[in-house]
């Protein structure tokens, strides 16, 4: 998750029995688990839950993921609140929707904090920002393309997985840092904007690397600079922003499985054993790593859900700083 990212503890938590058992086993069997995914296919979300249905042993049968795209995300985070408590409708989405967006929209309709409960952290990733090909190649730093963008107001123009997003707020972050102003494009999924980077309707795409990287590898895009505290172990060439002098802009996303608020504690127990169990799989790690994602640490349900009440703390105390305001 976030700013100045916290270290989840990594906890000795044991794996064993499956939880598909009794009444529970023979719901499963007429009504399959549905995962909801609120970005369009081809995203690091959709990939991440693709991948847990794939490693989920769930009494032979797989879990169907849902794509629901638009509004970042809360489309799909919307249809979870309203479906049944019974462990069989889960979410895949990115952490900061539940420490980010009540912060940054005026109506969520919705209580992140209490409509939903975290089952598990299942992946992880840094943003990059990328630049495509309306931005000359002689732009290499961060420094040169905010210069680049000062000349060139008119160009000047950044993709972002919504309002309010974690890659949204580090654009405002860079401008605010660099005295720039530039135009923010917010789009349903990673996918779709990159598609857009790539053909130059926009400069530049802060985005979850994952998104962008294979298209780095080729040369179709540059990646100038990455979120983390650290350098990627993906691309260790690419500085942090830390390192290209903008001291504000540290991210990590960390991706976690949702319930509805009402589920009980037996049964979300149950779902994080499996989810467990698939997440220290080589299968599991193999996929994250063919993706460029990272693993999250095991962590259960209860201090993942402690960790995301503080971070959400974290993150209002952030947007406050920056002065965003939400449009609606």
């Amino acid at each position: 998750m976030p700013h100045r990212r916290s270290c989840i503890q990594s906890l000795g938590w044991g794996l064993t029995g499956l939880f598909f058992f009794g009444p529970y086993a023979k719901a499963q069997t007429a009504s399959p688990i549905k995962i909801l995914v609120g970005f369009p296919p081809g995203g690091s979300v959709d990939i991440i839950a693709r991948r847990l249905s794939q490693d989920l042993p769930v009494q032979g049968l797989k879990p169907l993921v849902d794509n629901k795209p638009g509004a970042g995300g809360r489309i799909a985070l919307e249809a979870l609140k309203n479906s049944a408590a019974d462990g069989k409708s889960w979410a895949v989405t990115p952490g900061s929707l539940l420490v980010l967006y009540p912060h940054v929209f005026k109506d969520m309709g919705m209580d992140a904090l209490n409509d939903f409960l975290p089952v598990a952290a299942v992946g992880s990733s840094v943003y990059a920002l990328a630049v495509g090909p309306l931005v000359p190649s002689s732009v290499k730093t961060v420094s040169e393309f905010t210069a680049w963008c000062k000349a060139n107001p008119q160009l000047a123009s950044y993709a972002s997985s919504g309002n309010g997003s974690k890659s949204h707020l580090a654009g405002v972050q860079l401008a605010r840092h660099a005295g720039f102003q530039w135009t923010h494009i917010a789009y349903k999924g990673g996918a779709p904007a990159v598609a857009d980077l790539i053909g130059g309707q926009i400069a530049a795409n802060i985005t979850i690397l994952s998104n962008v990287l294979p298209h780095i590898q080729s040369g179709k895009l540059r990646a100038l600079a990455t979120t983390g505290g650290k350098r990627s172990i993906y691309l260790p060439q690419v500085p942090t922003f830390k390192e290209s002098g903008v001291q504000d802009i540290e991210a990590v996303e960390v991706f976690v499985v949702l319930v509805p608020g009402k589920t009980s504690a037996a049964i979300i127990s149950k779902i994080a054993q499996e989810i467990q169990a698939a997440l220290v799989s080589t299968e599991y790690k193999e996929g994250l790593s063919k993706s460029f994602l990272e693993p999250a640490e095991l962590v259960t349900p209860a201090l993942l859900q402690q960790q995301i009440r503080s971070e959400f703390e974290t993150w209002r105390k952030i947007i406050e700083s920056t002065g965003f305001k939400a449009d609606s």
